[in-house]
């Protein structure tokens, strides 16, 4: 069974911290996060941290940032761990971020998703996500 659980502990960041890694992060702008900045971000921001379960087994992460705008909902951040991929946990996983943003009364959801993340943006488009092509991303190296 697959439930979710309210990342609340050290041991909890800890864990989530751990998922920034090279084999969960090639499609990520982060590739590596403390546990501080991970606390940090949490009570900054109004984001919730989510810990995945499989039974008592942590597999992956997701967060719910609400927007500043209300209208636009809540942003979303989803990793399953490396090990647990291609196993069907990451349409497992959107239908629990459903049901809390339902929850949260929100109606809402968007994530950001690179292109070249086929895997990802297959699940989100079963889960009912549509591309949005109204935004492009500029970096300037100083």
């Amino acid at each position: 069974m697959i439930t979710k659980k309210i990342a609340s502990t050290l041991k909890d960041y800890k864990y989530i911290s751990s998922l920034f890694n090279p084999k969960n992060t090639e499609f990520f702008q982060t590739k590596e996060i403390s546990v501080k900045r991970l606390q940090e971000i949490a009570k900054s921001f109004g984001r919730k941290d989510y810990i995945i379960l499989r039974g008592d087994k942590n597999i992956g992460w997701f967060h719910i940032t609400n927007c500043a705008n209300p209208d636009d909902g809540i942003t979303i951040g989803i990793i399953i761990d490396s090990p647990y991929r291609n196993k069907g946990y990451g349409h497992i996983a959107m239908e629990l971020i459903n049901q809390e943003a339902i929850r949260l009364g929100k109606r809402k959801i968007s994530l950001k998703v690179f292109a070249e993340n086929k895997q990802a943006i297959n699940v989100y488009e079963s889960a009912g996500f549509e591309k949005k092509e109204h935004q492009i991303t500029m970096e300037k190296y100083l």
